[in-house]
């Protein structure tokens, strides 16, 4: 039987999970994880690897959802402060991908950097995604709409 335990320190947003999954759930999750990131409240948890974007309880460690496109690995994850968005940057293209939780669309591509997307993040307030490629760029999207607000240039 699988096994979980998850300790969330409100404040300091610290979370720590253990999980042993069933034997029959062994060959579900064999991804190797790149990023991970812990909403505000300490609720959920997402992590970016080679094939997938993974969105835990850290309360139960159980998987409540898992996201894929065709053109990963991701090697980065962000969730919105509400938990009901996740952005998650892609190692095989230079889109950001966005995944609206609560709604259950199909996912947003956010275009416009040049290269490879290395790092993405909410704001605090959630109203923004940066994101940081090779193409030596960060890029500020609007969250809910996926318009691109800006570019810094490094």
């Amino acid at each position: 039987m699988g096994q979980g335990k998850s300790t969330s320190m409100k404040g300091d947003y610290i979370a720590s999970v253990f999980h042993r999954m069933d034997p029959q759930e062994e060959d579900e999750f064999k991804d190797r994880v790149f990023s991970i990131a812990l909403s505000k409240d300490g609720s959920t948890l997402v992590s970016a690897g080679s094939d997938s974007v993974v969105r835990w309880s850290a309360a139960t460690a159980k998987r409540l959802s898992t996201y894929k496109t065709k053109r990963g690995p991701f090697y980065s994850a962000a969730v919105s402060h509400d938990a009901k968005m996740i952005a998650a940057g892609l190692h095989g293209s230079s889109d950001v991908m966005l995944w609206r939780t609560d709604k259950g669309e199909l996912p947003s591509a956010l275009k416009g950097h040049q290269d490879r997307v290395y790092c993405v993040c909410f704001t605090p307030d959630g109203e923004h995604i940066l994101s940081g490629s090779a193409d030596s760029t960060i890029k500020v999207w609007r969250a809910l709409t996926g318009e691109l607000e800006g570019t810094m240039e490094g």
